[in-house]
């Protein structure tokens, strides 16, 4: 009865078969297989050289900047005698802004008053420009 005990044992683990690595390699068929076809199937991020090409055709700069490096599309305009980047609403700016350079020194529309220019869609991000008689700009002012 002890024998026939330890040959029940043998047989449930497989140890008395001679052909018992066949389900072992099954599973790593199955896994090796599994493994491809998620390899085959997975999406690829594109190459670093694609992003950083694009970034260089969209602008040296960046999108959005002028060419002092200037960021419009957060409302940043050059001031040259502040010698930085300013938002009109928030900081003054002597002698004006490039804007106001520019408006002042084109001929005036008769809609709009004499020496003032407005920019900007909103009231709190409005820009005033006041220009002298030689259509230069002066300041510009915060509403």
């Amino acid at each position: 009865t002890g024998r026939t005990r330890a040959m029940k044992g043998r047989r449930l683990y497989g140890e008395d078969e001679p052909h018992g690595l066949w389900r072992p390699v099954l599973v790593v068929l199955v896994v090796a297989a599994f493994c491809l076809f998620v390899w085959l199937t997975s999406v690829r991020p594109p190459e670093i050289s694609e992003g950083v090409r694009k970034v260089r055709q969209d602008s040296a700069l960046g999108p959005g900047r002028d060419q002092r490096g200037c960021l419009q599309s957060a409302g940043y305009v050059w001031c040259d005698s502040a010698g930085k980047c300013v938002r009109p609403w928030q900081d003054s700016c002597p002698g004006g802004t490039d804007f106001c350079r520019e408006y002042c020194g084109k001929d005036q529309p008769a809609e709009k008053p004499a020496g003032l220019a407005v920019r900007g869609v909103a009231r709190s991000h409005a820009v005033y420009c006041r220009c002298d008689e030689s259509g230069k700009a002066v300041d510009y002012i915060q509403p």
